[in-house]
């Protein structure tokens, strides 16, 4: 067996190859001398292309940050003062393809003699940089699921409010629209916002039932031949209901469809496509206190296979930061005054 004749420790080849096996680079290190001894597994670890096997301290110490620097400092004084083995972990700087970058390292070490009675450092390093990457990403994963726990929280806090609510409006109506002594007109007034709040919990519910659908992957869609023009009048009707219903009678709609556009079929789900322009439709209203809501469509030079729906209205305008969290689980997007007009 070759070795390597080293005035601390044999370097053979069984240590060469149990230490390729476990992938932990030797180093050794004087402790009254400004050098350091690297292993083949050492180097290939720090990056280093030089058939050297001995280097200057600094070397290898300008590429730790100060912080790390003093740490290691205080484990070495404690590992000769006790003859004990330290485990400590560092960040190490080094350039690849111009750039620079981070490996982390674990290091693991004992202060110990040799037959002169010098004493010196003797430890492994080992490259753990994936597993604190995927330490990084698995806390990052941690922080947003209890975001989503915070924010479901806040989601069914509100829902039990806004469930509560029309049923508590039901009743009372009810109670009213039942007494004997009540006018006949008055009647008729109750019983239609009994009504019209039974709508609106059921409206609720059905959004909870899609949404919940859509988070099992649960949803399923009946694709068949649907005409523009059929899809259109549906939604411009859904319209006229809905200024009813929620009293916007200062709020109107315009079509912007190219008349040539009104003949063509499209292959969808009608009922999902109507869903989603409906919902559009009925935020803009609920948006929008006086002004025009458009809808219309259109096809774009770069994609002619398909047909752009679009809804724009004279509402509140989401700033940057709201559009960023549009699509979050259990969010409620609010639409303080003031803001000039944008699009649903």
């Amino acid at each position: 067996m070759k070795k390597e004749k080293l005035p601390y420790f044999n370097y053979n080849e069984d240590v060469r190859r149990l230490e390729a096996i476990c992938q932990r680079g030797i180093w050794v290190k004087p402790l009254n001398e400004d050098k350091i001894w690297l292993s083949d597994i050492a180097k290939k670890i720090l990056e280093i292309k030089s058939k050297e096997r001995t280097f200057p301290l600094s070397f290898f110490s300008a590429s730790i940050t100060a912080s790390d620097r003093q740490h290691f400092s205080t484990l070495v004084k404690e590992s000769v003062r006790t003859l004990t083995v330290q485990s400590f972990e560092l960040r190490y700087l080094y350039h690849s393809n111009n750039s620079r970058k981070t490996k982390y390292l674990q290091l693991n070490f004992g202060a110990d003699k040799n037959k002169e009675g010098k004493m010196f450092l003797m430890g492994t390093m080992y490259d753990i940089t994936r597993q604190k990457k995927k330490e990084e990403e698995l806390e990052r994963v941690k922080e947003k699921l209890d975001e989503s726990d915070s924010l479901m929280n806040y989601f069914l806090a509100n829902l039990s409010y806004e469930i509560r609510n029309p049923v508590n409006t039901i009743l009372g109506f009810s109670e009213l629209a039942s007494l004997h002594d009540v006018d006949e007109n008055k009647r008729k007034e109750y019983i239609q916002l009994a009504i019209r709040r039974c709508k609106e919990l059921i409206g609720l519910l059905d959004d909870i039932i899609d949404l919940s659908k859509f988070e099992s992957g649960q949803v399923t869609f009946n694709i068949i031949p649907c005409k523009i023009e059929s899809l259109i009048g549906d939604a411009v009707s859904f319209f006229d209901n809905t200024v009813r219903y929620f009293s916007k009678e200062h709020v109107s709609l315009k079509t912007d469809v190219a008349t040539h556009l009104l003949s063509h079929t499209i292959y969808s789900d009608y009922g999902r496509l109507q869903q989603v322009l409906h919902l559009v439709l009925e935020h803009a209203i609920l948006r929008t206190e006086k002004g025009v809501i458009t809808l219309g469509c259109h096809k774009k030079k770069e994609d002619k296979d398909n047909i752009f729906f679009y809804v724009t209205d004279a509402g509140p305008r989401l700033s940057q930061e709201e559009q960023k969290t549009l699509f979050y689980p259990f969010r409620k997007m609010d639409f303080p005054s003031g803001k000039k007009a944008g699009e649903s």
